[in-house]
């Protein structure tokens, strides 16, 4: 019997043997290992070859594009390595990490002031690492304005708030499709309005009156905001005339009846003034 299988096995041995020695098995051999090194020398994602200079080798040691691994992330990758399925954090994609920087904002607000300066230092983090990965990535832009706007970092705020703008542009240039067109206008619309908000702060009244007037189109309070630059600027009677406007809008918009009251007081209509600071 050990014998029987001994013969057995010397004869399974010598037939691999055989096989590996065979020319067919050597020319097989050959392709294999060129496939692999061809494998090894390209990115799997573009099937380009790599090159020093532009590649990014992550975690698993795994060897990509830079570029190629940025586009993964742009546009939503599953978050695992492309050749071996590892799940890498490396690798979130850029909606991911938008959903996180959002989350820590409205915790920031929720939380009040016991961890605001912890959590808006995390988002900005995570949001400046969308910059790096997707420089035109409007809402990003965003809300790193929004979060320089609560450190009173107003003209950083403002080169941002324009970087959003610029970005923005492009989409609604690019766009083709009419429900998409209007969808980036509105958020161009927005822009604007946190753009004039930020240049008042800064006092660059023509600034903020500028941007809130290429907001489109301009509701209540964009209209009772032109009326309150227009009353810092002492131009009184176009100032009452944006607060009527934003009062046909919306009959009971707070800040224009305010401002109307304080206006006719100015102008010495006491009437008038009586009238607003009751409606108020």
């Amino acid at each position: 019997m050990y014998g029987g299988s001994n013969h057995l096995l010397g004869f399974s041995f010598g037939a691999n043997v055989a096989v590996a020695d065979h020319p067919k098995a050597k020319q097989l051999s050959v392709v294999q290992n060129a496939r692999q090194e061809e494998t090894e020398d390209s990115c799997v994602i573009c099937l380009a070859t790599l090159g020093r200079a532009d590649s990014q080798k992550l975690s698993c040691s795994h060897i990509f594009h830079a570029e190629c691994i940025r586009e993964l992330r742009k546009f939503g990758s599953s978050e695992a390595c492309p050749l071996c399925r590892r799940p890498l954090t490396e690798l979130r994609s850029v909606q991911a990490m938008m959903d996180e920087a959002a989350t820590l904002l409205l915790r920031k607000v929720a939380d009040g002031a016991a961890h605001e300066r912890a959590l808006a230092s995390k988002a900005k983090a995570i949001v400046r690492d969308i910059l790096m990965i997707d420089p035109n990535h409007v809402w990003a832009h965003v809300s790193l304005d929004c979060i320089l706007m609560d450190q009173k970092s107003i003209s950083r705020a403002v080169c941002a708030y324009n970087a959003a703008l610029r970005c923005n542009s492009n989409l609604i240039h690019n766009s083709t499709e009419q429900h998409v067109r209007q969808q980036t206008e509105c958020v161009q619309s927005q822009i604007f309005r946190y753009l004039a908000v930020a240049l008042y702060d800064m006092h660059d009244m023509k600034g903020a009156l500028d941007s809130m007037l290429a907001a489109h189109p301009i509701d209540a309070e964009g209209r009772s905001f032109l009326g309150l630059v227009m009353y810092e600027q002492g131009r009184l009677l176009e100032c009452m005339r944006e607060m009527r406007a934003a009062l046909c809008i919306n009959p009971s918009c707070f800040v224009a009846l305010f401002f109307l009251g304080i206006t006719n007081y100015d102008l010495g209509d006491l009437d008038g003034a009586l009238i607003s600071s009751v409606q108020h």
